[in-house]
């Protein structure tokens, strides 16, 4: 409601930290009517003067389709341009879409490159799939005790799927010495945290 007015006022202005929140309010449903195209819309202004959130959101868009035609190469584009400037969100997309090949050739190598500097920066989606790398040698040399060593990271910083991490690695004993005491406490905090074991996990 009374956000969204505020919003419109300064984005009619030119404020792109404006267009990007009334892109969110409008691709969520936040204060007004659910509108895919508007939040596209929003975004689009607010990405052209540069707001690396705005063009990370609408990589995003691209990626899943959502509202819009799915395209990965379009997504790519924008993930790029946040990422250049350093967004540490569309550098962890990146590393996404290299590790998944998604409007890319599939390059663990290079996955793991845009993820380290996403992580450097404290991103918790970037933590977490560096632990899942070393967890399973995607792209580095299987490592539990890095993969531990990241899944604490995002863990700290509550991310479900780096708790349960957690738990797998207490309960294989990968990396730290076998403990199902311990595995079954941080498998509970991951459940606590909101994880659900049939989700996928980027």
């Amino acid at each position: 409601g009374e956000a969204v007015k505020y919003y419109t006022l300064a984005a009619e202005q030119g404020f792109a930290i404006a267009q990007n929140m009334l892109g969110r309010c409008y691709e969520y449903g936040l204060g007004v009517e659910q509108d895919y195209g508007k939040a596209f819309g929003y975004y689009q202004q607010a990405a052209g003067q540069g707001d690396t959130n705005a063009q990370h959101s609408l990589g995003l868009i691209c990626l899943n389709g959502t509202g819009v035609e799915q395209n990965d190469e379009e997504a790519l584009r924008y993930f790029r341009m946040a990422a250049e400037q350093g967004n540490p969100e569309a550098l962890t997309s990146l590393g996404y879409c290299y590790s998944e090949g998604r409007g890319v050739a599939t390059d663990y190598g290079e996955a793991m490159k845009y993820f380290q500097l996403a992580a450097e920066q404290g991103s918790v989606n970037a933590q977490y799939n560096i632990g899942y790398n070393y967890r399973y040698g995607e792209g580095v040399e299987q490592d539990y005790a890095k993969a531990m060593e990241y899944f604490m990271l995002a863990a700290e910083q509550g991310y479900p799927a780096a708790i349960f991490g957690i738990g797998e690695c207490y309960y294989r004993g990968l990396g730290v010495e076998k403990d199902l005491g311990a595995a079954a406490e941080w498998y509970q905090k991951s459940l606590d945290a909101g994880y659900k074991a049939d989700k996928e996990d980027e």
